[in-house]
């Protein structure tokens, strides 16, 4: 999901809210944040029901996850055959659309998760947008990132460090060039490629050194 540079700051500092709120609950850093902190807050503070479950034969090739109200009982299930990055991507996701699109007048609300993005409607195109900003976000947020390109960390120790999927990290990194720092997006792929595939980080430090 290509967003312009406004709509992306606008879900961007709607994301920063939530984050900043877990941060101060468990009394963190925003560098160290890690997604199991907003999963466990649902679990703990909002009393939300996180299950994994196998979906249908059908449902498995579309679904990744939903979130349903039922009056004030929420609950998310994800697809447990995905890998595991994507499963908490899913999670962060439908946790997004709980922060954000839950509207309380109704008696029951769901939304769901497709692994392919393009089956959305036009009108659910920004709640989905959104979720997958606040997803990515809370993944790993800007300040845990430049603290990964400080310590000289490569791409596949982010993986393992934050518990996300190759694609996620991809994605993320480039939105992090191209939205924070305004990269060409040629040129800002170009860099993360030398930074995946290489292990070349130089380009990127160049970009972004003067706010580590």
């Amino acid at each position: 999901m290509d967003l312009d540079y406004d709509s992306y700051f606008e879900y961007h500092d709607q994301t920063y809210i939530i984050i900043d709120k877990i941060a101060n609950y468990y009394g963190l850093e925003l560098k160290d944040l890690r997604w199991n902190h907003f999963k466990d807050y649902a679990i703990d503070v909002e009393n939300i029901e996180i299950i994994p479950y196998r979906f249908g034969e059908v449902l498995t090739e579309h679904l990744s996850g939903n979130i349903i109200r039922f009056d004030n009982n929420y609950g998310i299930s994800f697809n447990s055959l995905m890998n595991y990055g994507r499963q908490r991507f899913s999670i962060l996701h439908e946790l997004g659309h709980f922060y954000f699109d839950m509207d309380q007048s109704k008696a029951s609300q769901s939304f769901s998760d497709l692994l392919e993005g393009n089956g959305y409607s036009e009108e659910d195109f920004p709640k989905e947008a959104r979720a997958n900003v606040f997803a990515s976000l809370t993944m790993i947020n800007n300040e845990a990132l430049k603290e990964c390109f400080r310590k000289n960390m490569s791409f596949e120790d982010i993986t393992v460090e934050f518990g996300t999927s190759k694609a996620a990290l991809y994605v993320r990194i480039f939105d992090f060039l191209t939205k924070l720092y305004m990269l060409n997006p040629s040129i800002a792929r170009q860099a993360l490629n030398n930074y995946r595939y290489s292990g070349d980080s130089s380009k990127i430090l160049r970009f972004i050194s003067v706010s580590l």
